[in-house]
């Protein structure tokens, strides 16, 4: 089963590159460890944590794939997929993101740790975005970890 397992993980077709270019189908697990105050001391912390506080009912329908790019010390490609109701996050690329996020690790860390402003870091340049302003601007609403609309 194991080698099962390790197979599925592989791309299909190792010389096509598709596999680079959309996000793994297997989820990130959101149980990873945090510091003993609870909050995040890796980006992949932050991106877990967003998936585990996703608020179902301030999403409404939405569908949409939020691309992270991150660089730094911690450089990598996560996905946060929100789709009827659930949120998971996943490592890869989307091939259509409704908003892609180029961050450096730190400071997405800083902003989740709630010791920067995503709106003063968005402003000072600190990070960059492309697509869907309007679901950046929703998002510490969706993931605000609250499920009912009394918020």
């Amino acid at each position: 089963m194991a080698n099962m397992y390790w197979e599925s993980m592989q791309p299909s077709d190792p010389n096509s590159g598709s596999a680079a270019q959309t996000a793994a189908e297997a989820e990130i697990s959101p149980l990873s460890p945090q510091g003993g105050d609870g909050k995040p001391r890796t980006f992949r912390d932050v991106i877990t944590g967003q998936a585990a506080r996703f608020n179902p009912v301030a999403a409404g329908d939405l569908s949409a794939d939020i691309q992270f790019r991150v660089s730094g010390p911690e450089p990598g490609d996560y996905v946060l997929r929100i789709d009827r109701g659930k949120c998971t996050v996943h490592e890869g690329t989307a091939s259509a993101p409704t908003l892609t996020i180029h961050t450096p690790a730190e400071v997405w860390l800083q902003i989740a740790r709630g010791e920067l402003s995503g709106q003063t870091a968005y402003f000072k340049g600190m990070y960059r975005t492309e697509g869907d302003l309007g679901l950046l601007l929703r998002m510490n609403e969706i993931f605000s970890g609250q499920s009912d609309s009394a918020g």
